[in-house]
């Protein structure tokens, strides 16, 4: 490697290009960022500090070769944040300048802005390759000659019209926020405070920086991981990104293989875009859920076929698997692939199969998206044709039953992650061509925190087990709502309606009234703490407020006027006690074990 200390504008010469690869992050500094900066910069131009401030190491690999416009690109290792954030605020006093009049100034900044002699790509001083929103923002900040931005808007001038128009919303970059902090301070604060030519020149020759050129031969993808250990911390998936499109750098398939992972991107995009309801103004918050998404996609996809992997070795395990595929872009298209099927899983409503699309459905009410590392593998035979739509549909039942069983008698949760991990390799080794059959053998052989519950138990816990818990109120509600919709019926629920509206009621209410305490008699407070959170005390109804605490020959007239079929049970029920709620129980057990059946 080779280091100078040199100022911006010998970094920014004429002709020099500076390309942020695409291993990089995305722009990512924030206000407090850009605050220091311009506070540093104020205070040399106020002389209340030294000049010669020194603003950091940027590190930057030459692209041989030359443009055919002798344009000489450079590849930006580390630095890019500074490197973008300087030329945003550069770009703001530079239109300004031309605002108030003084052309000469503003022309010698865009000098160090754009290679003005040349045109397409070429022209632009820092190129974004393939970043789409955030490359179109900062193209039309660096470019704009400054006549579009200021004129006419007298005082309060403002570049964001155009920009906000735009339907892509171009203002939720956070490119466009530094550009935007940066304008409003010099509208607001400092355009009668500040010498903007003299501004220009501390940024453009006082400001000093360390230069590291790095070899042609030093991997900077290597480069870029080790400097950035302390920094910023990266998720898995972006470390993953980063990793394969440095490699393919390297590649004859280049272009394959970049398409390729952004069309992976792009699906978890639109997975975030679904499955995200809390902050979707927030673009920062959003790319965090997509980049976990991402990461529990790997992690399901790495233990599909049996290997062990923890949450924490993603990363590792990925880049292994990518390096150990001598054909690159293939891979990349299996994940890709494999991801389409990971869509349908935790969106159902994209899954064109209703039959299909309502267990996916029933397992995200339930929280069950382990058993997805076994899925996408079923998936893949389904989708190859290899096992049928209705033998899909049978796993899928015997899924939900093994979850929901065991969910009732109380077998810890913790185990399923081994057991989802290990079960394809399990039902290959037993018999590959029937992998309904060999399914079906392998869950009735399964023993101790692996069972699967058997239905003198399952009736014992549905009768017994208090069921209403902090934790699974949001499966509880579901479970009644799967019973509601096939009571009265002789075949497996087709056209279950399940609302939003509808909540767990209590029969005999949580806290009981004293004409509650008499109709129980003197053992109340036993009834109530052996029945009171076991499902045959529990029901749905679509507004709890009118039931609240009222006794059941009252409760007994809002449940007939109900539409819900689980509610019909007490149109023949006259007092509410510890046998009526066993013999309902019982009653309910009869529909689940039916619901849920046995392997």
């Amino acid at each position: 490697m080779k280091a100078s200390e040199i100022t911006l504008c010998q970094f920014l010469k004429e002709d020099n290009q500076f390309q942020i690869p695409l291993f990089q992050r995305r722009y990512s500094w924030h206000e407090k960022n850009w605050q220091i900066l311009l506070k540093d910069l104020i205070d040399i131009h106020n002389g209340d500090v030294k000049s010669g401030y020194f603003i950091g190491t940027i590190v930057t690999q030459h692209n041989y070769p030359k443009t055919v416009h002798g344009i000489s690109p450079f590849i930006v290792i580390d630095g890019q944040q500074r490197l973008i954030t300087i030329t945003l605020l550069l770009s703001v006093i530079r239109d300004f300048l031309r605002f108030s009049g003084n052309v000469e100034c503003a022309d010698d900044i865009n000098k160090y802005l754009v290679n003005s002699s040349q045109t397409n790509n070429d022209f632009y001083k820092i190129f974004f390759p393939d970043r789409g929103i955030e490359w179109r923002v900062y193209q039309h900040i660096v470019s704009n000659d400054g006549n579009s931005l200021w004129k006419d808007l007298d005082l309060d001038f403002d570049c964001s019209q155009s920009i906000h128009n735009n339907k892509t919303r171009f203002s939720e970059t956070r490119v466009f926020k530094a550009f935007r902090f940066f304008q409003e301070k010099v509208q607001q604060e400092l355009r009668n405070s500040i010498n903007f030519s003299r501004l220009k020149d501390i940024i453009l020759h006082e400001l000093m920086l360390v230069s590291i050129v790095a070899d042609n031969d030093d991997n900077p993808y290597l480069i870029f991981e080790r400097l950035n250990s302390t920094g910023l911390k990266l998720d898995q998936s972006d470390l993953i990104r980063n990793y394969v499109l440095m490699k393919s750098s390297l590649s004859p398939d280049k272009e394959e293989i970049d398409k390729e992972w952004r069309l992976l991107e792009k699906k978890f995009r639109e997975i975030e875009e679904k499955i995200n309801k809390k902050r979707w103004y927030d673009r920062d918050y959003r790319s965090e859920v997509r980049g976990k998404l991402l990461t529990q996609y790997f992690w399901n996809y790495l233990r599909k076929d049996g290997d062990s992997v923890t949450e924490k070795e993603v990363y590792k395990s990925m880049i292994e698997k990518f390096d150990a595929f001598s054909d690159k872009h293939k891979y990349l298209k299996e994940l890709t692939q494999f991801s389409n099927y990971y869509e349908r899983l935790c969106l159902p409503q994209n899954e064109p199969k209703e039959e299909l699309s309502r267990y996916f459905y029933y397992f995200s009410e339930l929280d069950f998206e382990t058993c997805h590392i076994f899925l996408l593998n079923i998936y893949e035979l389904y989708s190859l044709s290899k096992i049928s739509c209705e033998d899909f549909e049978n796993i899928l039942c015997l899924l939900e039953s093994y979850f929901i069983r065991r969910l009732f008698v109380g077998i810890s949760t913790n185990i399923l992650g081994k057991i989802f991990n290990n079960l394809y390799k399990e039902i290959c080794s037993k018999d590959s061509a029937n992998i309904l059959l060999a399914l079906r053998i392998i869950l009735r052989e399964y023993s101790g925190n692996k069972s699967f519950p058997q239905d003198k138990d399952f009736r014992s816990a549905i009768v017994s087990k208090n069921i209403y818990t902090t934790g699974n109120r949001k499966r509880l509600k579901f479970i009644l709502e799967r019973l509601n919709s096939s009571i009265y019926r002789n075949t497996k629920e087709k056209d279950s309606i399940f609302s939003d509206n509808l909540t767990v009621e209590h029969i005999m209410p949580q806290a009981l009234t004293y004409e509650w305490r008499e109709s129980l008699g003197d053992s109340y407070n036993a009834i109530s703490n052996k029945w009171l959170h076991t499902l045959g005390n529990l029901t749905l109804t679509a507004d709890n407020s009118p039931l609240s605490n009222k006794v059941f020959t009252e409760k007994k007239i809002i449940y007939k006027e109900s539409n819900l079929n689980l509610n019909k049970y007490f149109n023949n029920i006259d007092n509410w006690n510890a046998d009526t709620i066993e013999k309902r129980a019982n009653e309910l057990a009869d529909i689940a074990i039916n619901i849920w059946p046995m392997p």
